[in-house]
């Protein structure tokens, strides 16, 4: 699995509500002083440190409002000179951890306010009124997760404090700009457990790099998952959580208040795994040490975890094992070369207009729809599963079959193994005619694309599973955004992020998007190498940090795209389809 590389500052640790919300008005500083420091890994970004300004003696309302945005912009995080453009007593109040708005255009307009409201000494008013308007790109929690939000139209109430214009009803949360968005937060994964405590599965958080992320990153985990109906945490509530995650030459502490020490074993492997997991995409770290009440955890048997531990939960590794329909015969793709295949698939696939293929067996869609074959690899019998307007099937990284199709026009997703196919309760999904199918390599999330009435769609919905790792149904479905228009093929580039094709402004284009449903980038690069102006139809990936990737266009012609490369054609008759293995 590929581990997120992130920048990072030399940063003090702050509280934990602070430390996850990084406030800000602009990306880079007009004003205050300015110094670079450490840069990026990933992005070869510069981190500004930036400290802004008080409140300037003799400023108007609008000044005010103004400068309280941009005190938002403090790096390292800190509100306490947002603070100063508040009265005292809204300063008290204020929650300034309750939320992250990310805003782009805005304006910040006086209010006339009545003539009676004039301060007889110096003809200016007593209060004064003041509108800000934003447009809202997102809303994000006060452990980094991303929620929708609507349009910010604040009207803020400014009044004399020693002769000073302040803030008395500030909206609780923080402001950052789009802009300043992108150059400080990144998105990170935080680990759970399935139902069945069998497999890690991550969601996404939106935090500020920094000195503070390891206790941001475990106090979003210690918060618990979003929705226990499909994940479940052995880490302790965020209650029994110290205050700060101190690292010392190399090794990240995390204390609770709650004796562990009692603690069933398998439960300690789980806790030590979910935050080695959540914990290892910070560069600086090798280890993790646990300590709870008056013991030190080492359920490994080392009292420090380090970041290669507990691998055990992750996802399968990938067979990344490529394919391609060809004359109705499945050939292996070894990079611009088609290979030859041993077995029935490789002498005829029956007239299947798409194929899927698993790590032991091959699932073909025949007859127009009305049913799927499933045959060995290496030869064997063949079953057939009956269906309706079969759309899409697919194969997970246990082995087990996932067939979507509309008996009476209503979508329906089944799943198992091919003699016994359970039908998953799927809210929401009726209205989509499922073209593709993917089911993440940690079986906790399944991405499907179609088409609704009027519209193309891409949506997540997660995985619940009983106690055997069996799919029971899928919760509510969230849709992806993206500049995709019409969407061709969707996959998995890795458990957290979704790999799209579709058509763009720039034409039919490769993109990736968070699994969160967000479309935040947060200064992460959106997808691979522009692709050849082609009306191209399917896509598929092997398994590398930097996976090589096959498309077929309108013709049937088969198209790669090395690591770092450019698309370039392969020589081929044509291209019914593509499948990579799970």
């Amino acid at each position: 699995m590929r581990r997120r590389s992130v920048g990072h500052a030399v940063v003090p640790v702050g509280l934990v509500a602070v430390a996850l919300l990084l406030t800000a008005c602009a990306g880079i500083p007009t004003n205050g002083p300015v110094r670079s420091v450490r840069s990026d890994d990933d992005a070869a970004r510069t981190t500004v440190r930036y400290s802004p300004a008080g409140p300037r003696v003799g400023a108007s309302p609008e000044e005010i409002v103004r400068g309280y945005l941009d005190a938002m912009l403090a790096y390292p995080v800190t509100t306490a000179t947002a603070t100063e453009y508040l009265t005292p007593s809204a300063a008290s109040r204020w929650r300034a951890g309750r939320s992250t708005t990310v805003y782009g255009p805005h304006t910040v307009t006086r209010v006339v306010t009545p003539p009676q409201q004039s301060d007889a000494q110096d003809g200016t008013a007593g209060a004064a009124l003041v509108r800000l308007q934003a447009s809202t790109k997102a809303v994000l929690g006060p452990t980094g997760r991303y929620a929708d939000g609507d349009d910010v139209d604040r009207q803020l109430q400014l009044v004399r404090v020693r002769g000073q214009w302040r803030i008395a009803n500030p909206p609780d949360g923080t402001l950052v700009s789009a802009r300043f968005f992108e150059d400080y937060y990144r998105p990170f994964d935080i680990y759970f457990f399935d139902r069945p405590g069998e497999r890690l599965v991550p969601q996404v958080v939106h935090l500020p790099v920094g000195g503070q992320l390891p206790t941001a990153l475990v106090a979003a985990l210690a918060a618990g998952p979003s929705d226990a109906r499909f994940l479940r945490s052995y880490v302790p509530s965020r209650a029994s959580l110290r205050p700060s995650v101190p690292v010392s030459n190399g090794t990240a502490d995390v204390a609770f208040t709650v004796d562990l020490g009692s603690r069933e074993r398998g439960r300690l492997n789980r806790l030590a795994a979910q935050l080695v997991w959540t914990l290892r995409q910070v560069p600086e770290l090798s280890g993790v040490r646990v300590n709870g009440g008056t013991a030190v955890v080492s359920p490994s048997g080392q009292p420090v975890n380090q970041m290669t531990d507990w691998a055990r939960f992750g996802p399968p590794e990938p067979s990344a094992v490529v394919y391609a329909l060809v004359r109705d015969r499945l050939r292996r793709l070894d990079g611009s070369r088609l290979v030859r295949i041993p077995g029935p698939w490789g002498e005829d696939a029956r007239g299947s207009s798409s194929v899927a293929v698993g790590d032991e067996s091959a699932a073909g869609i025949v007859d127009g729809g009305s049913a799927v074959r499933v045959q060995p690899l290496d030869g064997g019998r063949a079953r057939i599963v009956p269906g309706d307007d079969v759309g899409a099937v697919t194969w997970d990284a246990v082995g087990r079959l996932w067939v979507v199709d509309r008996p009476d026009g209503r979508t329906r997703v089944r799943t198992g193994t091919t003699e016994d196919l359970r039908t998953l309760r799927a809210p929401a999904l009726d209205d989509l005619a499922v073209s593709t199918i993917a089911v993440s390599p940690d079986g906790g999330n399944v991405v499907l694309s179609g088409r609704r009435p009027g519209r193309d769609a891409v949506v997540v919905a997660p995985v619940a599973r009983d106690a055997s790792g069996g799919a029971t149904r899928l919760g509510r479905p969230r849709a992806l955004a993206s500049d995709v228009r019409v969407v061709r093929a969707a996959g998995w580039l890795e458990p957290s992020v979704v790999e799209l094709l579709g058509s763009t402004r720039l034409g039919v284009q490769v993109r990736q998007v968070s699994l969160d449903g967000s479309g935040l980038t947060s200064g992460v690069g959106g997808g691979a190498a522009l692709a050849p102006d082609l009306d191209l139809g399917r896509l598929v990936r092997g398994s590398a940090t930097d996976p090589p990737r096959w498309a077929t266009d309108s013709r049937g012609g088969l198209w790669y795209l090395p690591p770092g490369q450019t698309w370039e054609l392969v020589p081929s008759p044509r291209v019914a389809g593509l499948s990579a293995s799970p």
